[in-house]
Parts: C-alpha cells; structure tokens; sequence
C-alpha cells in the first residue's frame, strides 16, 4: 500500500520573492540579506526590514556597496563609478575639505542617484561604452517625459561622475561635455508684498525670523542657516558666502537697520527662553542650551534647511514663493542703487573688484 504523502505547503502571498530583488538576495527573519564572499568564505549581510519595503531596501544596498567599495579597485559600471563618487564626496565633506561639495548639492546627488531614471538606463553601461550621443538621447528622452529641469540636473551629476573618473585616471574624457542642455526659462514673476507678509504671519516664529532676515539681507539659504553669532558684529554682519568659500572667498557685510536688528535678536532671546525653562523628568522634558548658530528650531537645534521647506508647503494657497524667490524679491525690494551690489552678479563682470561687498539691508 502507497504511502500518501502531505500536499508541499502553499506559500503565503506575502512571502513571495519580489521580482526587484536582486540576486543574491533573500528575506530570513523579516530582514533582507545578501550574500557576500569575505576572505574567500561566504558570509551573510543583514541591510533592511522587509517592512522597509524596495525603497529602504535600495537605500541600504547602496549604502552598503559605497561603504565597502575598494579604492584600489576601477569601477566598471556607470553605477559603480556613481557610488564611488558620492562616497568619497561624503568623505571630503567628513573631513572637512575645502574643495569638497556643498550639503544641499551632495544631498541632492545622493537623491538623483536613488530616485531618478538615471542608472535605470545608465547603471549597466560600462564607463568607457558611454557615448556623447547616448547622454543627447537621455536628455531628449527626459525632456518628452516633461522633466526637461531634471534631466539637467542628472546631467550634471553624470558629468561630476566622469570627471571624477578623468582625475583618477579611469578613463579619457567626459561623454557628457559639449551637450547642450534642455532650454531652463529663467522665473520673471515677482512675489507681491501683501502675499510676503500674509505666508510671514502664519509661519512658526523659529521659521519667520529666518525667512525675514532672508529677505531683510538679501543672502542665500544656506548662508543664513550657517549663520553665527560670531558673524554679528557691532556694526554690521560679516558673512563669507559658502558658494564663493573655495573659489574667491568674497566676504559680505550686511548693515544693520532696526527691522534687521529686531529679526536677530528675537532669535537670539527665543533660545535663551528655551534654554531657561527647567528639566522635567515627568514630561520627559531635557534642557536645551543656546547653541552657536543664530536660527534654531523649537529644541535649539540649528535650523535645517528641510525644515523651511517642509513649513512653506504647509502654508496651503498662501504659498506663492520659494525660498529662492525670497532673494530675487529683496534684489527687487532694495533701492536702485542698491540692486547690483546686494546679490554680487556684476562682479563676474568687472576685471578686478573688491574681496567685500557692502549690503543695505531691505527696509
């Protein structure tokens, strides 16, 4: 008489293997794992929570490779050579160097190479197969796909790329040189001062301070976060604008006016009363002492530049403007004799100019 044996168990759908998962990867314990060769032995490496879902999973696998990538060791793909670069941007910025990118460049690059098409259609290539005509066809692609901006910016991260490449002595020139980018219609509108003020009363205060100094001094964002109480001098504010840093190290210096005065020194008095309130450990509640930056949030923490963002979007239909749009509007707010020297444009136009540049703030 014949055994009968069980029916094999049904697998439940969850348990699937996801058609994106690579290989080599599998899911044990409610974690994805990835088979590596360390030394000659087969190891496992544990890189996300299956709850994470594909786009945690794709964060920590290239985490992962740009952490255990071998200097020694020439990239073959547009991907490899991808990672290897923004690590050691990541790298430069760590140690302080002077010719490393600026955080909200290095972020965005890092946000290019996980979310757009790029290494969908790049990654495989091999660095040296990449041709002038491929990078013309991607931007026409993304320009049809009505992401004609983006396409730009992935551009410029390809080009970085390469140009990491020509220094290390990978490869001969930069497929991405002499493309001619999609056509960027520069904005012409002008954010009206009655809308200014109505987005400035129903913003936070930590967040209202920084957007009006922004207007009052005519600076960029990241130089206003990066604002210190060193830089506050008796007669003004002393400020080198990080996108000059490296290149002239222009210095700017920003009078004083009582509306500008006003808008720091409540950010200044705001953290001291933060500072002052007691600990309690009932409301879990710690001490929060002043810190060295001018602008800080609710916790006197230095104010982050995802923190402006994310309060004007939450403005509704009184968001009209931008953060960018803030300077363009202080440019047109100021005084015509004032105009040029408060944003600094003219003086990639004159053959020697001063290393300072003198701004009266906005009233």
């Amino acid at each position: 008489m014949a055994s009968t044996l069980p029916p094999p168990p049904v697998a439940a759908a969850d348990c699937v293997r996801p058609d994106w998962l690579p290989k080599g990867v599998h899911e044990h314990n409610g974690r994805y794992r990835k088979s590596v060769r360390v030394n000659g032995k087969q190891r496992w490496v544990s890189l996300s929570r299956v709850q994470d879902g594909r786009k945690g999973f794709e964060a920590a696998l290239r985490k992962y490779e740009a952490d255990n990538a071998r200097d020694d060791d020439r990239p073959s793909t547009v991907r490899d050579l991808l990672y290897r670069y923004l690590r050691d941007c990541e790298r430069a910025a760590r140690n302080n160097d002077p010719e490393a990118l600026a955080d909200t460049t290095r972020k965005g690059y890092w946000a290019l190479a996980d979310k757009s098409p790029l290494l969908e259609v790049f990654g495989r290539a091999r660095i040296e197969d990449v041709q002038p005509e491929d990078v013309i066809d991607y931007l026409k692609a993304r320009k049809a796909a009505k992401a004609p901006i983006a396409g730009n910016r992935e551009r410029a991260l390809l080009s970085s790329a390469f140009s990491y490449a020509n220094a290390q002595k990978w490869m001969r020139g930069n497929p991405c040189h002499g493309v001619r980018r999609n056509r960027e219609k520069p904005k012409t509108g002008h954010v009206p001062t009655e809308a200014f003020d109505a987005a400035l009363k129903k913003l936070p205060e930590h967040i209202r301070d920084a957007v009006e100094f922004a207007y009052l001094s005519g600076l960029r964002k990241a130089d206003v976060l990066a604002l210190k109480r060193s830089n506050l001098e008796d007669h003004g504010i002393f400020v080198v604008e990080g996108k000059t840093r490296s290149r002239t190290g222009k210095m700017v210096f920003v009078r004083w006016s009582d509306r500008l005065r006003a808008c720091v020194q409540r950010a200044l008095d705001r953290q001291d009363r933060i500072a002052s309130k007691p600990a309690s450990k009932l409301l879990h509640r710690r001490t929060r002492p002043t810190i060295d930056f001018v602008f800080a949030n609710s916790r006197n923490q230095p104010l982050t530049a995802s923190a402006v963002d994310s309060a004007l979007k939450r403005l509704g239909t009184l968001k009209t403007f931008s953060f960018h749009d803030v300077r363009a509007k202080a440019n047109t707010d100021s005084e015509a004799k004032n105009r040029q020297n408060l944003l600094g444009h003219t003086a990639q136009m004159r053959a020697v100019y001063s290393r300072m540049r003198v701004v009266d703030p906005v009233e």
